[in-house]
């Protein structure tokens, strides 16, 4: 009788403990790397809300993946952040974009939460979690605290394997065969809102994986295509410093047009003359020549990028039209001018990057005669 009269006064005490949750105001946390945001996280979220009817909502983009040291996101915060408000702001009007991990560094969730439950006592606080997280849960620091101080809402799968002995929610949620990580090789317009698309492609965003991978699959080797990517490297790294030495603001449309500008240089021929159809070829040495015209096209092609001014830089990098833009100066320049040219391709290397960071205009025609000398003498 002494052991049920305790079952019963628990239960009594734990049925007082939800309905004063349920009576007061809800705030659902929505946490995670959204690096890019698809249709998994916004029906996630969409169900969460039609299951909880928050009162208010967090959406907290994390600075830095926990559970790994080695792994860094591939979009910076500020644009992870922007995707969210692209994806989530028609969803409701009660959620708050939180850049709470960009101001404090990296957090673990029980800290969120802690500081959320001191912030918003009037609140009882419901914790959101796709099935891959929630399966990695006891991994989590103190775990049990996260558990016990939220409530925990999982958008179920099949594959879940979460046991745990705290309040959980579970959501309906369709399967959906998608990741992030897919997504960053390439952009499949079925799993992304539009405006998620547009912001990628307009902001250049997850360039190193698409222009590794395309290196190595259009070169002979393996090796060959990792010394091209090594090289674009270089050229990104020179091009950003002499953009802020001359103080060009538009550092993305650098980024962009350098990582893009070699994407070409290893095609074949016949890929080149596909690439290259109505172009005069009698203004351009050789085929090879080329491949900065071929990667403009292909990129406004296979990417949907249309930034003139990036594709015409990209375009002039090898031979540049005449008054050609800042940012075709400084992708020319940087492309000739990368650490590794040795003293037969620019004898005066070091002199010249200072010559054209002091004054793009001069260093650019000084640079621009020297090369096409040589392109005439190879001729």
């Amino acid at each position: 009788m002494r052991i049920l009269f305790f079952k019963k006064k628990r239960k009594i005490k734990k049925i007082k403990l939800f309905m004063k949750k349920m009576n007061m105001k809800k705030l659902l946390i929505y946490g995670g790397g959204f690096d890019p945001v698809h249709i998994g996280h916004i029906n996630l979220l969409k169900n969460a809300i039609k299951k909880i009817n928050p009162d208010l909502i967090f959406v907290v983009p994390s600075k830095k993946p926990l559970l790994s040291n080695k792994i860094n996101h591939y979009a910076s915060f500020t644009d992870r952040l922007n995707m969210c408000k692209i994806a989530f702001s028609k969803l409701s009007k009660k959620i708050y974009f939180s850049d709470f991990e960009n101001k404090y560094g990296r957090i673990y969730t029980y800290q969120l939460i802690k500081f959320l439950r001191c912030n918003y006592s009037k609140y009882s606080l419901f914790l959101l979690l796709g099935a891959d997280r929630a399966n990695n849960l006891k991994k989590w620091k103190n775990f049990e605290f996260v558990c016990k101080n939220s409530t925990l809402v999982i958008g179920k799968r099949n594959n879940i394997n979460c046991r745990l002995n705290f309040d959980l929610i579970y959501l309906k949620s369709k399967m959906i065969n998608i990741s992030s990580s897919s997504l960053r090789e390439k952009i499949d317009k079925r799993y992304m809102p539009l405006g998620i698309v547009n912001y990628i492609i307009r902001n250049g965003l997850y360039i190193e994986n698409k222009v590794k991978t395309i290196l190595i699959q259009t070169s002979k080797n393996k090796k060959v295509g990792l010394e091209r990517y090594e090289h674009i490297l270089r050229v990104t790294d020179v091009a950003l410093d002499i953009a802020k030495a001359i103080d060009y603001k538009k550092l993305r449309n650098v980024y962009t047009a350098s990582m893009f500008h070699d994407l070409a240089k290893n095609f074949s021929d016949k890929k080149i003359q596909l690439y290259s159809k109505g172009i005069d070829k009698s203004t351009f040495p050789n085929l090879h020549s080329l491949h900065g015209v071929c990667a403009s096209r292909y990129i406004q092609k296979h990417f949907s990028f249309h930034n003139k001014e990036v594709l015409d830089a990209i375009e002039n990098h090898v031979i540049p039209k005449n008054n050609c833009s800042i940012l075709s100066k400084i992708l020319y320049c940087a492309d000739k001018l990368e650490p590794k040219r040795t003293k037969k391709d620019i004898p005066n290397r070091k002199k010249m990057l200072e010559e054209v960071k002091k004054n793009i205009n001069i260093g650019f025609a000084k640079l621009y005669k020297q090369t096409m000398a040589k392109y005439e003498k190879n001729r």
